[in-house]
C-alpha cells in the first residue's frame, strides 16, 4: 500500500519541468482550496436543508396542535365545557409562540438557503431564535413562581 504511494509521486526530474505537479505548488494548493471550498460549501447547504426540512415537519406539528385549540378555548365559555381555560392554556402552553417564532426562523432561512454561496450567512437566525426562545422559558419560571407551583 505504501508502494503505490509512492509510485504515484512525480520525480524529481518531473519537479523541475513541470513545478506544477509538486504537492506544494500555488497552482495545486488553489485547486486543492477550490476543491475544499466547494465541499464545504455543499456541505453547509445540505446541513441547512436538512434544519429547514425538520422546521417544516415541527411547523406543521405545531399547526395540527393549533386546529384543536381555537374549538377548545371557545367550549371552554359554555356551561359544559370540554376543558377548563386554565387546562388548555397548560396542554397548548407557548405553542401559538412557538409556531410565530419558528415560522419567522424559517421564512427567513428558506431563502437564504435557496441562494446558497458562500457568502451567505445565517448565523443571525440562530442567534434571534435562540434569543426568542429563551425569553420564552424565562417568562415561563416567574409565571411559575408567581403560582406557587
Amino acid at each position: 500500500m505504501i508502494h503505490s504511494f509512492f509510485i504515484n509521486l512525480p520525480t524529481f526530474g518531473e519537479l523541475r519541468r513541470f513545478p506544477e505537479r509538486s504537492l506544494f505548488s500555488p497552482l495545486r494548493r488553489q485547486r486543492h482550496t477550490e476543491c475544499d471550498l466547494e465541499k464545504g460549501l455543499e456541505m453547509r447547504k445540505w446541513v441547512l436543508s436538512g434544519i429547514l426540512a425538520t422546521e417544516e415537519t415541527y411547523l406543521s406539528h405545531l399547526e395540527a396542535l393549533l386546529l384543536p385549540m381555537k374549538p377548545l378555548k371557545a367550549a371552554a365559555t359554555t356551561s359544559q365545557p370540554v376543558l377548563t381555560v386554565p387546562q388548555i392554556e397548560t396542554i397548548f402552553f407557548k405553542v401559538p409562540e412557538l409556531y410565530e417564532i419558528h415560522r419567522e426562523f424559517y421564512d427567513g432561512l428558506f431563502p437564504r438557503v435557496q441562494q446558497w454561496s458562500h457568502h451567505q450567512r445565517v448565523g443571525d437566525l440562530f442567534q434571534k431564535l435562540v434569543k426568542k426562545e429563551g425569553r420564552g422559558d424565562e417568562l415561563r419560571v416567574e409565571e411559575v413562581k408567581r403560582e406557587g407551583r
